[in-house]
């Protein structure tokens, strides 16, 4: 019973890493339409930059994990200011299939750096526990999941309440409307990208650390975001939590009672499994095609 807690525990936090980086990829498809399949690129970028500041620059842990983000809010407006933006008004398949090519560029300069580094994985230091009853908790899983916690709530608010938000969404709304009454649209998708680099960054950082994964890894990891996405509905944002919430226990649970590599593959099983009875999504109504 209590290995079966602990599991459960673990599949949550796992399952809150997964929602951290598909909240990012819901954000760039209600605001844009984009189908971003360069997301993964963006998880293992984060956690590559963390891994860099923190193992090879010896920099703070706090101070790397504040630059990581800082980085990541840079490519993502650069990307979408630089490379998406001369594609506005062309057919979605354009953008769609530069995500793709951009996802290739991400992997092949990770690929690059971590062969010129030697320095694949990071030890985050997991001496430091939490005792609860009979319960050892590892310092770096509960400091990690406390703190992803924190930003994804600030960042939530930050969406639903400041003007900057409501502009935001104003924007994925509604574009004409919103650029009628004086909305800068543009920025507002730039600024879009840019905060799902930040929570796509944030997710790899705690995969790296969590699971212990190389980057190369993480890149593959960071597909399941797309699973999460179809599992909760591509517009809803509460959806991408418990859709987080399941593949993290179905694969932590798989992994532990069956085996591993089933484990890894489980949420893709569901994922086609639930397109069969639910292809909206569990969290979504099927839209009124009248």
């Amino acid at each position: 019973m209590e290995l079966l807690f602990l599991l459960i525990v673990d599949g949550m936090f796992l399952g809150c890493l997964y929602a951290i980086s598909a909240f990012g990829f819901v954000i760039i498809y209600r605001a844009t339409g984009v189908f971003n399949f360069a997301h993964g690129g963006f998880v293992a970028m984060g956690a590559f930059s963390f891994l860099m500041l923190a193992c090879w620059a010896k920099l703070p842990l706090s101070l790397a994990f504040v630059l990581t983000l800082l980085g990541s809010f840079g490519l993502g407006y650069l990307v979408e200011s630089v490379i998406l933006r001369p594609l506005a008004g062309k057919p979605i398949i354009y953008p769609i299939i530069l995500t793709v090519g951009l996802a290739a560029m991400l992997e092949g300069f990770l690929t690059l750096m971590i062969n010129m580094g030697h320095c694949y994985t990071f030890d985050f230091p997991t001496k430091f526990t939490l005792q609860w009853t009979n319960l050892n908790a590892p310092y770096s899983v509960l400091s990690i999941f406390i703190i992803m916690l924190v930003l994804l709530i600030t960042i939530a608010l930050f969406i639903k309440f400041s003007s900057f938000g409501i502009f935001m969404r104003a924007a994925a709304d509604n574009r004409s409307a919103a650029f009628s009454l004086g909305v800068n649209v543009k920025e507002m998708f730039s600024f879009s990208w840019a905060l799902a680099a930040v929570l796509a960054s944030m997710g790899g950082i705690g995969l790296a650390i969590i699971k212990g994964l190389t980057l190369h890894e993480i890149t593959w990891t960071g597909l399941k975001v797309f699973a999460v996405v179809i599992i909760g509905g591509l517009y809803s944002i509460s959806g991408v939590i418990f859709g987080g919430l399941i593949i993290g226990l179905l694969e932590t649970l798989t992994s532990a009672y069956i085996s591993t590599s089933l484990g890894e593959i489980s949420p893709y099983f569901f994922m086609v499994l639930l397109l069969f009875f639910r292809p909206y999504g569990l969290f979504m109504k099927r839209p009124n095609m009248s």
